[in-house]
């Protein structure tokens, strides 16, 4: 007699849905946890909210992600994927021509426009507003989300980085990475304040102008090459030809003279807290 055998039936495994059926609900319980996590975080949606917002019993979720862990980390993999992938190919176009080598303007706008153009689309915001969380949550080190899908991308950036500014330390490139993530995220995150601030001045809903301001002012910081990007040039010129006002591009303007610092101020004791001392000024 045929004895049967003890390994599980792989087929079996609900690892991807089956038919187009299945896809779209999946992708819809996705849309749903990436609109609920962007505005309240990990803990502060069940399991059960997630399934009446994604329309489908709690049965199908855990079938489809299994856990609440794994629907979470599923919404970052969907969008985490192309845009590393645009990022990587943006990358290696730059460092791998035969012409003059890549440029630090260049290096920072395959960084930043991928991220910049997805939020055109379709829960594109959400998306980064989760991503804004994420990266500053402190238990995120426990889920392991940015060090796994992330922290790879960062570390070839950093590196093309490095190549591009040679005559800065691996820390100062360090930091500048941070401080440029930084930056696009609070911008991409809340352009409405970057709006209201501006007196809706700054383009905030171009995504040439959103790119070309960024990496343009961190190109003249880290001692890069000053000049604007093609596309951002191209729309300037563009708003120009249709009669739109055009503002000229501001560059930062870095002094190479520090700063005179303020002679100390001395309070005599029994001195009134209400007078106010004289500065000293300089000569």
């Amino acid at each position: 007699m045929k004895k049967k055998s003890l390994k599980p039936d792989t087929a079996m495994r609900p690892t991807r849905p089956a038919n187009r059926n299945g896809e779209m609900t999946r992708d819809r319980i996705l849309d749903a946890a990436e609109r609920l996590f962007s505005e309240r975080g990990f803990d502060g949606v069940s399991m059960r909210e997630l399934a009446i917002d994604g329309q489908v019993t709690l049965a199908l979720v855990n079938y489809h992600f299994g856990s609440k862990e794994g629907l979470y980390r599923a919404v970052f993999e969907r969008r985490i994927a192309p845009v590393s992938a645009e990022r990587r190919t943006r990358l290696a176009r730059v460092l791998g021509r035969a012409g003059p080598p890549a440029s630090i303007t260049e290096i920072l706008d395959a960084l930043a426009r991928p991220w910049v153009e997805l939020r055109g689309r379709p829960g594109g915001l959400a998306y980064t507003r989760l991503a804004a969380r994420e990266a500053g949550d402190p238990a995120e080190g426990k889920r392991g989300i940015v060090a796994e899908l992330l922290d790879p991308i960062a570390r070839e950036f950093m590196a093309a980085m490095r190549l591009a500014l040679p005559a800065l330390t691996p820390q100062r490139v360090n930091w500048a990475y941070h401080f440029f993530i930084g930056s696009l995220l609070l911008i991409l995150a809340n352009p409405a304040r970057v709006k209201r601030l501006s007196g809706r001045g700054c383009e905030i809903e171009n995504d040439d102008a959103v790119v070309g301001e960024i990496v343009e002012f961190f190109a003249v910081a880290l001692g890069g090459s000053p000049a604007p990007l093609t596309a951002h040039v191209d729309a300037r010129a563009k708003a120009g030809a249709t009669g739109t006002a055009v503002r000229p591009a501001r560059r930062a303007r870095i002094s190479s003279v520090p700063a005179k610092p303020l002679a100390p101020v001395r309070i005599a004791r029994g001195a009134s807290q209400t007078t106010k001392p004289k500065r000293r000024t300089g000569t």
